[in-house]
Formats: C-alpha cells, structure tokens, sequence
C-alpha cells in the first residue's frame, strides 16, 4: 500500500569500495568457503559498468568469481555485502542490524529509513536451497553481533523523544530522551521530523469518541496503532469490530501507510485455511507475519470458524511454517502485530495466552457516513506530519508508559451467565420507563451501582461488545 511518504523510491547509487572484510571469530560449523566469499565480495566503482546486483544500500555489487566462473549466486553476494557494511562500526545506516535474536534488514523508504524483519537470510535474499549455503545464516548473525552499533531499538522516535520497548521477560515501555545511548542507534519507527505533543494526544481522543465507543476503546485503539513498535510483547493481534462502514477500514489502511514496508497484509482465510487453493497456501499466508512488525487483514471473516491453530501460534509467538519458491519448509517466530476487522463478535476462546495478547476495539453502531468521512480525513496516511494517524501513534505510547497493565475491553460479558442470572438479567433490564433504539431501558430497576451485575447490565445497556 505505497503512498506519498513511503513510496519505494529509486535507491541512491554509491561507488566507494566496501569496507574491509573484518574477521570473524571462528565458531563450530564455519566453513573456509563462506569466510573466502566474504572477503572475494565486492562493489563496482563508478567506471566499472560490469555489476551483477544492485544491494538497498545503492551499491553495485559484483559475483566473485574463479577461473571466469561465478563462486556464488546473486543472493549469497548481495547478503555478503551488506554484512561488510554492517561490520563497520562507521556506517552511519548499517543494512542489517540486530534486535535481541533477531536480524533485521534495511528498507529504503521516501525521507525515512526503516528496518523489516527477515525471517531466514536465505529467504529474505532469495538464495534458492539448492546453492547450499544453509552457513550463511550463522556467519552473517555472528558478522552483524561483532558490530555494537548495528543494534536496532524496537520503538519510534520523534523529534523530543523516543518510546520504546525493554528487553527481557518483564518488558515494558519507557521513554528515551536525546542524551540517551540509545538515541543515536537504528529505530524500528523513526519520526525524527515530528515532535511528540501531548496536544496532539488530547486531539486523538477528541476525535476518536466520533467512531469508537467509550474512552477506554478509543485509549485501546490508540494502543493498537503504537502496538506493532511499543508493545511490551511482539506477539498479539487485535480485533476491530462493529458493523460495516464505521471507520475500521480507515484506521487499518492508515496503519498501514504508517508504518510503510514494517507493515504487511495477509489472508487470516488462509491463515485459517478456510480458502486453502493448494496445499502450500496456508504456509504461504504466514509470510507477512515473519517479515513485518504490523501485519494486516486484507479479506476480514469471523476468526472464530475453522482452524484457529494457525491464529493460536502466531499470537503466542510459536513458529510457523512457511514454503517459498525453491525452499523447503522453515519455520520462525511470527513478529507482527495482527489486525482484523470483521462485523462479527470475536469467538475465539479467552485461554490465557489468548486474552493477553488479544485485544477488542470496538467501533461505535451509531456512526453515519459523514462522520466516517471526517474520520478517514482526519487520520491521513502519516504523509502529513500532522495526520491523525500520528496522534494515535502519540497516545498509544503516553498510554504504555501511564498505564502498566494493558486495557481489557470486555466483550460478550453475559454469555457465561446461567438460566437463573439470564432471568435475573432480563428482569433487571424491564422497568416501566422509556426505551431506547435498542430495545434496552433508560433505567435498569437496580438502585446500587456496587453490584457486579450492576457492572454487567451497564455493559449491556451502553452497547458495548
């Protein structure tokens, strides 16, 4: 989904000699080949008309060759190359960087530099399995490790200050100011041409009420557009719901212009493998939830029908299979960020490693088509630095570091009632009085608002999900 400020745009040629190949230490399972090829590796000069591929950094790499005959395929040059760039510790941009175990590689975006992450080296640079560099995948972790500076922080940075996540088993999100170590490494989101104004936030709010329901939906809402960079957890998904035409759409389509080539869309039908064509159509779903912080339902349905096993994993962070053009099946951790729209109510079970990481947001019934119109207008594309999109990406954060649990919008909260609180229910929710659009009473015959039912006849009455 290119738009104005992340359209791929043509990358910038560079001539000057790849830096040299700097040793890396020597570990079990490392070849003399691959360390020869890493050495052979390099880039045409500005004279030098004879390149074979063109790497995200604009340089013209060249094969090495033996006897005439190339040493290697395109693939294997080109991973090579940006790992002797990412190996200097004077690269301002190193191509590849590292964020915990994970190798993360450079996408080129119109005036911002982002970073995706790959799910194998093999398949981030299509070197085909039967070249048999299996070994370029722990020579290139091992060459990006030696770098400190190649370090990717996990969070977005504005102009005044950085939001990110922390590492280890009790994460959270912090705050980073400029005098921070930090400041100067690769950021997952960088917005350094915007400042960070808790104006803006209060504007998110202001406008968000129009469309989603209650104040805690639209703090939720605000949450799911930071999740995909600022979420304590890297596996989670969330669930738009409410009926058709309200303004969901909207929101995901500018998440996704947002955050440009981090975001990436998938088929939860296949996922699910409810519109399974062939039989690598379910591993080939999951590609964009290995290789994207944020990925996004592009043909919404009801999750709670077929197989959730797929759903299940990826939220909990399992790994999933995958198949690509010339690999055998591999498996990784999925990275994104999952978000849905459907007009039904979610129906996956609430186990516990389900409900921490799902979260409901719900639109509002009542929005009419003006208002969406305003709504879609108001949240641009992230084009504009003033975009509303960016307000909620603002809040979302201030909300992360305010609150230390995550919000809980509760959904189909009667469902579990039995035959006796569903009576009790129905006669607290008939009195004499006026009734809404509907159906339910202006006045609940219940006097305390300390009841737990009291909480739940609420629920019922405001409409919510």
């Amino acid at each position: 989904m290119p738009t104005a400020a992340f359209r791929m745009r043509p990358v910038r040629p560079r001539h000057d000699p790849l830096p040299p190949a700097r040793p890396i230490a020597p570990y079990a399972g490392m070849t003399r080949e691959i360390d020869g090829l890493c050495a052979a590796v390099h880039a045409a000069g500005p004279v030098d008309d004879e390149w074979d591929v063109i790497s995200v950094t604009g340089r013209y790499v060249k094969i090495p060759r033996r006897d005439g005959k190339p040493r290697c395929g395109r693939g294997v040059a080109c991973a090579l190359a940006d790992l002797r760039d990412s190996m200097n510790p004077d690269e301002t941009r190193p191509p590849l960087v590292l964020q915990g175990e994970r190798l993360w590689h450079m996408a080129e975006q119109e005036g911002r530099t982002a970073y995706h992450p790959t799910a194998s080296v093999q398949v981030e640079y299509g070197i085909p399995a039967a070249e048999h560099r299996a070994d370029i995948e722990e020579y290139v972790m091992r060459g990006v490790e030696s770098n400190p500076q190649a370090r990717l922080v996990m969070g977005v940075k504005f102009a005044n200050v950085g939001f990110c996540r922390t590492e280890g088993v009790n994460t959270r999100t912090v705050r980073v100011t400029p005098d921070d170590p930090s400041w100067d490494l690769q950021w997952a989101l960088d917005l350094s041409d915007i400042p960070f104004d808790p104006d803006r936030v209060t504007r998110w709010y202001e406008h968000a009420a129009h469309v989603i329901h209650g104040a805690d939906g639209a703090e939720m809402a605000g949450r799911v557009v930071a999740a995909p960079v600022a979420q304590p957890y890297m596996h989670a998904f969330a669930v738009l719901t409410g009926r058709g035409g309200n303004g969901k759409g909207s929101m995901i389509g500018a998440m996704a212009a947002l955050y440009g080539p981090l975001a990436a869309p998938f088929s939860m039908a296949a996922l699910l493998g409810e519109s399974r064509t062939s039989s690598t159509t379910n591993d080939q779903a999951t590609q964009g939830l290995l290789t994207a912080v944020m990925a996004y339902d592009t043909d919404s349905i009801d999750p709670g029908r077929g197989m959730t096993e797929q759903l299940k994993k990826a939220s909990a962070g399992e790994p999933l299979s995958m198949r690509l053009l010339q690999q055998n099946v591999a498996t990784a951790k999925a990275t994104a960020f999952i978000v849905i729209a459907t007009n039904h109510a979610p129906t996956l079970e609430s186990a516990p490693a389900i409900d921490r990481r799902m979260w409901i947001c719900p639109f509002r019934g009542d929005t009419d088509k003006r208002t969406v119109e305003r709504w879609r207008d108001y949240l641009g594309d992230g084009a504009n630095p003033d975009d509303g999109i960016i307000d909620a990406l603002m809040a979302g954060c201030q909300s992360f570091v305010d609150r230390e649990d995550d919000l809980k919008v509760a959904s189909r909260l009667t469902d579990a009632l039995d035959d006796y609180g569903m009576v009790l229910l129905d006669l607290l929710m008939t009195c004499g009085g006026e009734y809404d659009g509907h159906g339910i009473p202006d006045r609940c015959l219940l006097s305390s608002c300390g009841s737990p039912l009291w909480r739940v006849v609420s629920v019922r009455k405001s409409g919510g999900n």
